[in-house]
């Protein structure tokens, strides 16, 4: 606890039992050593006209520490399956309904358990709840009113009233974490339809590990939760790798000797993606944690046109539209409503990265050297020798937002959740080189002026939600603004700087910016 470095890797169960010459806790804390092993095997092969790329990759992920074994009761609890050696009544028993499993939790009206009744279940697996007749709950806040407030587990052992209740949370709460090992196959192929079209398809499944940041184990905050201090976010030592599977149909066509066409359709589907959970109705307290509950799909179709140098020009236009839709757009997009105590309700919505038009459109124009150069020659001097300019569009349809009624940022939604959308975002990029050779050898030195932005223009990544302006967040168009302009000594200063902290730099894009660079190429 003092921050020393340790010599030695305690245990869980050292945390909870440790003491130093004094007899005081001395909450030794173990390193964070996780267990990553991986392995691919791929190939390519051909088999008549098809052209095989096949792989597969086997990652084993192992974060070696220990983990709550139900998150939602931080002490040992009876099951199902052990009713008959609990102290509750045969009465009380009863007949437990055929649709709970043996594995269920058991929660009950009172910690006096001779006369205690039970009021429900819960399937760890999955946390389902159910009512003493197992029909599913929506909301375990029902056992909780049924034991006269307060949720009510079947404990192994009952709490004192000493308040260092914190010292009967042993080991015996947790198990060693399961290793993950995930399959990701890889396959892609191709064959021609004729001898100017060729058909194109793959089939991927990746796997990405949890942060560092947020699945450590920390013993300390189990501690605060038997301290009732559930105020921040958890991290989850228990976290599952978030998977990604993609699917893509595509055709290509040659048009002439020199262009093509392409296109083609994609499917992704996300499972286990991360977000901020409230594991609601918890024991001793309700918490927020993260944990793999999002999912989401993105689809959609690209459109792609190549044009080979001709003439010294080339040219490569991309056109996408895609539809992505989810629960969640990032680890904490669900914040608000875990820390309200509600239910882990998903609903499917557009993701924070849902951009439905995107168009790139790259231009390059410059002449070759040696023999090939066909430009001017001035002074007898091949002054565009190797030189060329580059220019690049970048078209993206405005992400999604939620509108609100009024400036407020808790006021009700205008129309539905991310509902609303950003401007589209266009951007030029230009870059102009000239490579000089040098003559051992094939280094060459490059000369390049880059201009991001040409035409500066101001693109919006950010507005107000009630006014949809970058600059505008409608409070001082409000009766509340007006009565407080009024008590101002100078109302225009008032208004003027209200404005210019309003209207933030970081509500848009990046300005013009002209780069000037020296490469060296060996």
């Amino acid at each position: 606890y003092t921050g020393e470095v340790l010599s030695t890797q305690p245990t869980i169960s050292e945390f909870f039992s440790a003491t130093d010459e004094f007899g005081a806790k001395s909450r030794p804390v173990g390193a964070f050593q996780p267990i990553y092993i991986a392995g691919y095997v791929q190939d390519q092969f051909s088999f008549r006209d098809l052209t095989f790329n096949v792989g597969v990759r086997i990652d084993r992920f192992d974060l070696n520490q220990e983990v709550l074994k139900d998150p939602f009761v931080l002490f040992p609890t009876y099951r199902v399956q052990d009713l008959a050696s609990t102290n509750l009544s045969s009465e009380a028993i009863g007949e437990v309904p055929a649709s709970v499993g043996g594995d269920y939790v058991v929660y009950v009206s009172s910690n006096d358990l001779p006369t205690a009744s039970i009021v429900g279940y819960r399937n760890p697996e999955n946390n389902q709840w159910f009512d003493q007749f197992g029909d599913p709950l929506i909301d375990p806040q029902d056992l909780s009113d049924a034991a006269g407030g307060g949720i009510k587990p079947l404990l192994v052992t009952q709490l004192s009233d000493d308040p260092e209740s914190q010292s009967t949370l042993t080991s015996e709460s947790f198990k060693d974490y399961e290793p993950q090992t995930v399959v990701m196959p890889r396959v892609a192929f191709n064959f021609p339809i004729t001898d100017e079209a060729l058909f194109i398809a793959h089939y991927d499944l990746l796997a990405q590990r949890p942060s560092t940041g947020i699945s450590r184990l920390n013993p300390f905050s189990y501690l605060d939760l038997l301290n009732s201090d559930n105020g921040s976010v958890l991290n989850n030592p228990d976290l599952k790798p978030q998977k990604t599977t993609e699917y893509e149909l595509g055709f290509k066509q040659a048009l002439t000797e020199k262009s093509a066409l392409k296109i083609s359709a994609f499917y992704r589907e996300l499972r286990d993606l991360l977000q901020v959970t409230s594991f609601t109705q918890a024991y001793p307290i309700t918490y927020v944690a993260y944990g793999n509950l999002d999912f989401g799909t993105v689809k959609g179709f690209t459109l792609e046109y190549e044009l080979r140098r001709t003439s010294n020009f080339k040219l490569d236009a991309n056109y996408t539209m895609q539809f992505a839709d989810g629960t969640g757009s990032g680890s904490s997009s669900g914040l608000s409503l875990a820390n309200a105590g509600q239910p882990n309700l998903r609903y499917i919505l557009p993701l924070s990265y849902d951009r439905r038009h995107q168009m790139t459109v790259r231009m390059d124009y410059r002449f070759a050297g040696g023999q090939r150069y066909d430009g001017p020659v001035w002074w007898n001097k091949r002054v565009f020798e190797r030189a060329g300019v580059n220019l690049t569009m970048n078209g993206l349809s405005g992400g999604p937002y939620t509108k609100r009624v009024d400036f407020r940022s808790n006021a009700q939604i205008d129309g539905q959740i991310s509902g609303a959308r950003l401007p589209w975002q266009v951007t030029f990029d230009a870059r102009i080189n000239k490579l000089f050779k040098i003559k051992n050898g094939n280094k060459s030195i490059e000369v390049y002026v880059q201009i991001l932005n040409l035409f500066d223009t101001q693109n919006i990544t950010s507005v107000y939600a009630f006014t949809g302006s970058p600059s505008d967040d409608g409070y001082l168009s409000s009766s509340t603004a007006q009565a407080q302009v009024a008590q101002q000594a100078s109302s225009q200063a008032y208004i003027d700087l209200y404005n210019r902290n309003v209207n933030s730099p970081f509500n848009y894009a990046l300005p013009r910016q002209i780069r000037l660079g020296v490469g060296y190429n060996f």
